[in-house]
């Protein structure tokens, strides 16, 4: 992304209310970013960019280029909870995953998450950012709340 392309999103956030700055410089015209309050970012921008999933279903895939962890596999990777039987991966929204229909590739079966934007330059550890992990995650009970504790605990935006 080019510095005009950093400085129009951050001014679009700043309009919406979800980032403030400050004016300093010699000449008055450097703009100083910050997040004046993270847990209201996290639940403004929920409203605002609303669920990042565009299509979820299952698909045969196998190691594919540009797929990552993704909902209830990434929250298991970075925490104590049991990993769901079909793993769960991300895609960005141009990505094709070759289908298989051959009866031995359904041993490797998962669920694709289609997402608006590439996860890829978020990523962290073969998994989606702690934020995609959390509005990718489709199931909600007291193992998954425990673990989402555990994982995102140390997050000021996060709150349960």
């Amino acid at each position: 992304m080019s510095a005009a392309g950093a400085s129009r999103a951050l001014s679009a956030l700043a309009d919406a209310g979800l980032v403030d700055y400050d004016i300093g410089g010699k000449t008055g015209r450097k703009r100083t970013y910050f997040v004046p309050d993270k847990s209201e970012l996290f639940r403004r921008g929920m409203k605002l960019f609303g669920n990042p999933v565009k299509v979820a279903e299952k698909r045969i895939c196998a190691d594919a280029e540009g797929i990552i962890e993704s909902g209830l596999t990434a929250l298991a990777s970075r925490s104590e909870l049991v990993a769901p039987q079909r793993k769960i991966v991300a895609i960005g929204p141009n990505a094709k995953i070759p289908e298989s229909s051959a009866p031995e590739d359904f041993k490797n079966a998962c669920v694709v998450q289609q997402l608006s934007y590439d996860p890829l330059p978020f990523a962290e550890s073969g998994a989606v950012d702690p934020f995609t992990m959390l509005v990718t995650i489709d199931e909600e009970d007291e193992r998954i709340s425990m673990a989402l504790r555990e994982a995102l605990g140390g997050y000021e935006w996060y709150t349960d």
